[in-house]
């Protein structure tokens, strides 16, 4: 057990917390920075009617996390940001799916209001 007294102490394990903080913050500063499917998301929040009934009119979004599954070339991305409104501050989640085609589609595919809420459409479903 003394082996793993110096990994133990309050100050180790608050620098550990530390750099996990900073790695997943410039995570997602580059994820909002160079991805387009991210950018096509942020569009479809603060041009969503239903984000825009529940909050009013969105101004900023944050990103606040993201997933990806990939299918071949293709890509399916959840993006969960939290849309600040003129009536509110609420967590909003959008889904996108991108074709590596010759026009590199991206589409959003769904958008969702509330923390912790489920998709209702599958990645790559035949519409």
């Amino acid at each position: 057990m003394s082996f793993l007294q110096p990994y133990l102490s309050k100050k180790f394990i608050a620098c550990l917390f530390l750099a996990a903080l900073v790695l997943c913050g410039v995570g997602l500063t580059l994820t909002f920075a160079i991805s387009k499917t991210q950018k096509v998301a942020a569009q479809a929040v603060l041009h969503s009617t239903m984000v825009q009934a529940r909050l009013g009119r969105v101004d900023h979004v944050l990103l606040t996390g993201s997933s990806s599954i990939f299918n071949g070339p293709n890509g399916c991305m959840d993006f969960r940001y939290l849309a600040f409104g003129e009536r509110g501050i609420g967590f909003v989640n959008v889904r996108d799916e991108a074709y590596n085609s010759p026009a590199d589609l991206t589409r959003v595919v769904e958008v969702i209001t509330g923390l912790g809420t489920q998709f209702n459409v599958l990645c790559f479903a035949k519409r």
